[in-house]
């Protein structure tokens, strides 16, 4: 089985700036079930909130202190281990389509996760709403942080599949990723 299209939907200031912070969500769909997903390969996530109509899943990594698997079983909360000493994006994601059968996922997650998702190769289609401000700020977050690209790695294309605007001055732009043909 394939990995699920991955789908990023993202917002952003002018300058490309994430204001707010957000923990690393990436959301599956089967048919008729939600997944509501994180990527908590350091046990750092209490779940203390309830998630009406969406199961919880975690992926984690082998190294995961088994404290933490202990107390998402207690809590009958599902995870996915994935990866040694980190979450393996790309084992987790396949693993998502062939363990639960899910075949879209959609990341809002924050930059961190974006970034890892667009340097591992992941993101299918990308969805900006660019907000009418300016955030600036050398340490704010921005839409996809992550490692700079490497000495003549190319930046990943995108086509434009639409723009849409509103009369607040809102842009809604949704891109298709091109692939290398060669890969």
């Amino acid at each position: 089985m394939q990995r699920p299209r991955v789908i990023v939907s993202v917002g952003a200031s002018a300058d490309g700036k994430v204001a707010l912070t957000r923990r690393q969500i990436l959301m599956g769909t089967t048919s008729g079930e939600l997944w509501f997903t994180t990527v908590d390969g350091r046990g750092r996530v209490r779940w203390d909130e309830d998630h009406e109509n969406w199961d919880i899943l975690v992926l984690v990594c082998r190294s995961t202190p088994p404290e933490y698997l202990a107390y998402l079983r207690r809590r009958s909360i599902c995870y996915l281990v994935a990866g040694d000493d980190r979450v393996d994006l790309t084992r987790a994601i396949t693993a998502m389509a062939t363990e639960l059968g899910i075949t879209c996922v959609l990341s809002t997650a924050g930059g961190g996760l974006q970034g890892a998702l667009l340097r591992e190769g992941l993101i299918d289609e990308l969805y900006v709403s660019i907000a009418p401000a300016l955030v600036g700020g050398l340490g704010t977050p921005t839409i996809m942080d992550g490692r700079p690209l490497d000495i003549g790695e190319a930046p990943t294309p995108l086509h434009l599949l639409s723009v849409h605007t509103d009369t607040a001055g809102t842009v809604r732009l949704h891109y298709e990723v091109m692939r290398d043909s060669t890969s």
